[in-house]
């Protein structure tokens, strides 16, 4: 029920668009040329004379949004049946530069937005209309929510990183009994006009709870972010396994969808886990696992040639009484370290990978310092592999 938008596609926006940006890094050839429908193009380049006006003060934000609307609106109705097929080359570089506009643009929201955060980016925006204005003056962040810090943190690093997180953790986002993390502060204050998580209970389903999905979301970005020793910390608080059956009210084999949290009237169900419906948190905690075992990136190509790199990033108390972690990579290869000095994995003096000793399905056996390189890093891709074995020093 009302005009507003959202903080979470903004900063989704800005990540894709550093992705492209990072292009000019790795492309040495600066004559590229790309084919692109003419359609695209022309609604590329007013967009970026609109962008180029807008940053340089000579056009408002309002005049810039109202306009940039109009070149949308007509894009969309002169290609809603579909494009002409007429193509034009377009020079790879001048893309790039164009998405400097735009990242700078970006830039400026996330830095507004924060101020009206007051330190702590908002998630969600509701708009007064007015006919003959609308600006900053006409829009109120909702109160906190989770999702927006969540997605910052992908694109955050180091000193960033952390002031955002303290900031979180010194919110009412943080449940301090349970030490987990609320989908939200209290809506109470709010109209029903946001949407139907204001007609849940308080601590319960989407509101205000610990809502799996978007807590390890939460948790995936500190972990992506670089923060490793707070995550971890929030590791054993926050996940399944760590429960307490008795409080959890399940076995801890079990996900669920979201666990009460103490904002809750009933304080028997506070640290309960509930199954609304089938839980989302899935796809983060397999994301989560991943960069644990194996890093974020171990597969690259360098010079054309396919490369296999581990670099995990393991607490040392994940070790088990031998010094050692097995895990099953592609569900088919057995990898197991050894960590003898059993140090953790990251931060300063941590253990790093030292040797891989290769089982191949053949038998035959292949040592290595560092990384794999051309077949080798073939075979784990392809399943050759039986077995990594692992030293960390």
């Amino acid at each position: 029920g009302l005009f507003g938008s959202s903080m979470a596609e903004q900063v989704e926006l800005q990540r894709l668009v550093a992705f492209l940006m990072d292009l000019e890094n790795k492309t040495p050839d600066r004559n590229i040329f790309i084919d692109m429908p003419i359609e695209i193009v022309e609604h590329w380049n007013q967009m970026v004379i609109l962008l180029e006006k807008n940053l340089m003060d000579s056009m408002t934000n309002l005049d810039y949004w109202d306009k940039s609307r109009d070149v949308l609106e007509k894009y969309r109705e002169k290609t809603r049946m579909g494009l002409s097929g007429e193509i034009i080359r377009v020079k790879l570089m001048s893309i790039l530069k164009d998405l400097k506009l735009i990242h700078d643009k970006l830039r400026l929201g996330r830095k507004q937005a924060l101020d009206m955060g007051q330190g702590l980016l908002p998630t969600f925006f509701t708009f007064e209309w007015h006919c003959e204005s609308l600006s900053i003056d006409n829009c109120r962040a909702l109160p906190h929510f989770l999702e927006g810090p969540a997605r910052a943190l992908k694109t955050l690093k180091g000193n960033e990183a952390k002031q955002l997180h303290d900031r979180v953790k010194g919110s009412s986002l943080y449940d301090r009994n349970l030490e987990m993390y609320k989908t939200s502060v209290s809506i109470e204050e709010e109209s029903h006009e946001i949407g139907r998580i204001r007609a849940f209970t308080p601590g319960w389903l989407e509101r205000e709870s610990i809502f799996l999905h978007m807590e390890y979301k939460y948790l995936l970005g500190l972990l992506i972010s670089g923060q490793y020793e707070s995550f971890f910390k929030a590791f054993k608080k926050a996940l399944i396994p760590f429960q307490d059956p008795q409080m959890y009210g399940r076995p801890t084999t079990e996900n669920v969808s979201f666990i009460a949290s103490t904002n809750n009237p009933d304080p028997t169900q506070h640290g309960r886990g509930h199954m609304a419906r089938l839980s989302g948190s899935t796809a983060e905690f397999i994301h989560m696992w991943l960069i644990m075992m194996i890093g974020q990136a171990p597969f690259k190509l360098e010079n054309d040639e396919l490369t296999f790199e581990l670099a995990p990033r393991l607490p040392d108390w994940l070790f088990d009484e031998n010094n050692k972690l097995a895990f099953r990579l592609f569900g088919k290869i057995d990898v197991v370290y050894a960590n003898e000095s059993r140090k953790s994995t990251f931060g300063e003096g941590g253990a790093q990978v030292e040797n891989m000793r290769l089982v191949m399905k053949d038998g035959r056996v292949h040592d290595f310092k560092g990384k794999l390189r051309g077949k080798f890093a073939q075979a784990v891709r392809n399943g050759g592999v039986e077995k990594i074995l692992v030293d960390l020093v």
